[in-house]
């Protein structure tokens, strides 16, 4: 059953990559950039009001192999139909798309008209291969979209089993503040390490304070890199006197944060 999924997981990616963008109609023409060109665009109600609304991603028409900063950005526009039938820039965010695509790839858009929500994916690696879902709903009294699920996979490709340590969700609880408008796929994490304030403090596997954790825990003193953090948990990798590394989430409320020199 798990090699099942796996194997369903690289056709998932590669079908992703095979998928043709839908040219845009002469209406939304005058939202591309000077200097750009469509990358992806996508139909569909994506506010609740029962209109088409589009995303439309744009991208860097290059010339030269001089290296422009406008060649890696790729600007994530949310294009709204007004009650007449015309669309207007709703939001634009030019930090959601990687700015490397070499190593990153796009595998596309689904929007939940239902729901007023969307997925956007990406995936990449060759033999330790990844993929980040990302779920972004729409807020009516924030008219923005905030980031209500992130799911993380992570396996092996040569061995055709998954990486235990690298697959969780974050969910809405774990996300506050992240909005479309505010993501950065490419933020730096400050870097630091988390120092274990309490007697002891136990790992988990997934950043849900409802779920249960796991045997292993760090006690008073012990220290860790911090790799990534949500809103209670931080996501860490320790390596112990004897050289065996563990990663996982540890409670926030447990930890004193200590940025590195």
């Amino acid at each position: 059953m798990r090699k099942l999924f796996l194997i369903l997981l690289v056709l998932n990616c590669v079908a992703a990559t095979a998928q043709k963008d839908t040219s845009p109609p002469v209406e939304v023409r005058k939202f591309i950039l000077k200097d750009y060109s469509v990358y992806h665009y996508v139909k569909g109600d994506l506010n609740g009001d029962g209109r088409e609304d589009a995303i439309l991603i744009l991208k860097y028409n290059s010339e030269n192999d001089t290296i422009d900063y406008r060649q890696m950005v790729k600007p994530f526009i949310v294009l709204f139909r007004n009650p007449k039938n015309k669309f207007y820039q709703a939001l634009r965010n030019d930090s959601l798309m990687p700015l490397d695509m070499t190593v990153c790839n796009f595998g596309g858009i689904e929007i939940d008209k239902k729901k007023s929500a969307f997925n956007i994916n990406f995936w990449g690696g060759r033999r330790d291969k990844w993929r980040k879902e990302l779920t972004f709903a729409y807020k009516t009294n924030y008219k923005n979209w905030h980031l209500i699920l992130q799911k993380e996979t992570s396996f092996d490709a040569a061995e055709m089993k998954l990486i235990t340590d690298e697959n969780f969700y974050i969910k809405e609880e774990e996300l506050k503040g992240i909005t479309l408008s505010n993501f950065n796929f490419d933020k730096e994490v400050e870097r630091r390490d988390a120092m274990v304030s309490f007697d002891s403090t136990f790992f988990y596997s997934q950043p849900d304070k409802k779920s249960k954790h796991r045997r292993v825990y760090l006690v008073k003193g012990d220290r860790a890199e911090v790799i990534s953090e949500t809103t209670n948990f931080v996501y860490v990798y320790f390596t112990n006197k004897q050289g065996k590394s563990t990663m996982g989430f540890l409670l926030k409320k447990d930890l004193r944060l200590i940025p590195k020199r």
